[in-house]
């Protein structure tokens, strides 16, 4: 090969090599993308390789966990749910068809028995609507109940959010949005239906930020925030507070690679983090 060729060939190698990086940092759901551990804290314990995209709130009790992305294969906006443990789920089933409405995003609870689902909920992706808070219950988290949008400040708001999440604390729901003119807003609901929005924001501790892709557990003391700084190519951070409205930064930059934020839960003193299909615990 004379020197000229080989200066061609490495402009070429160069070339692909950029274009797949490109290809990896756009939206789409993440499927084929690989998130790992810089942070010793956060302990791989499994690769859920049938569920592979980003927006799959997880449930973890003890052993058993459960997994409910919105998207499975080519079946997009639809609630699904894999059961199973901490090496893995089954396959997901369906679990809520709305007829007519797409589900972007869930965030998923389980509480005294019961689950419940704060839902994103549009008329197709993109939608013209945009993606309002809605409700869903169900006697056993595997058939639900769809209750329809919810009113935030007396009113079924109109949301283009990334993502939400939900979790019970102290007698009471809260939903965390990346909404409502705020980088992270915390909502509040004694009955899953009628919610308002705090005045503060989550995320004030970073002004620079654009926050994204919020999810949240709660131990009996303590809530724990995760959301992305800003996408893409932004690290995830990591708060704490204990009642939502006063937050101290447990990790300003979250040792595990990501691409849309994760997915938490937490149960027996460990937070728990669904990451594109990888599976990580660590101690609060």
């Amino acid at each position: 090969m004379t020197p000229r060729d080989r200066k061609h060939a490495l402009l070429l190698a160069i070339l692909v090599l950029t274009l797949l990086a490109v290809v990896q940092g756009c939206g789409g759901g993440g499927d084929g993308y690989t998130s790992y551990s810089t942070d010793s804290a956060w302990n791989k314990r499994a690769q859920f390789s049938n569920v592979g995209t980003n927006y799959s709130p997880i449930v973890v009790d003890g052993e058993s966990v459960r997994v409910y992305p919105t998207a499975h294969g080519a079946d997009l906006g639809n609630l699904w749910v894999g059961s199973g443990g901490i090496g893995g789920v089954s396959d997901p089933v369906l679990a809520l068809a709305i007829p007519g409405l797409y589900i972007r995003t869930a965030g998923i609870a389980h509480h005294e028995g019961r689950w419940y689902a704060l839902l994103h909920v549009g008329n197709g992706y993109p939608t013209t609507i945009g993606y309002r808070p809605a409700w869903a219950e169900s006697e056993d988290g595997l058939t639900w109940s769809y209750k329809g949008w919810v009113n935030v400040d007396g009113a079924a708001q109109s949301c283009f959010s990334s993502s939400n999440a939900l979790i019970r604390f102290r007698g009471e729901w809260i939903g965390f949005e990346d909404c409502y003119g705020k980088k992270i807003a915390v909502i509040r609901s004694t009955d899953g239906l009628n919610w308002r929005v705090d005045a503060g924001d989550a995320w004030a501790a970073f002004p620079d930020d654009g926050a994204v892709f919020p999810s949240a557990a709660a131990s009996a003391d303590t809530i724990h925030l995760i959301a992305q700084s800003r996408w893409p190519g932004g690290p995830m951070r990591h708060l704490t507070s204990s009642d939502g409205r006063t937050w101290t930064v447990a990790e300003s930059e979250v040792g595990i690679r990501s691409e849309k934020g994760a997915n938490l839960s937490f149960s027996g003193g460990k937070l728990y983090a669904l990451v594109n299909g990888a599976f990580y615990e660590r101690s609060e």
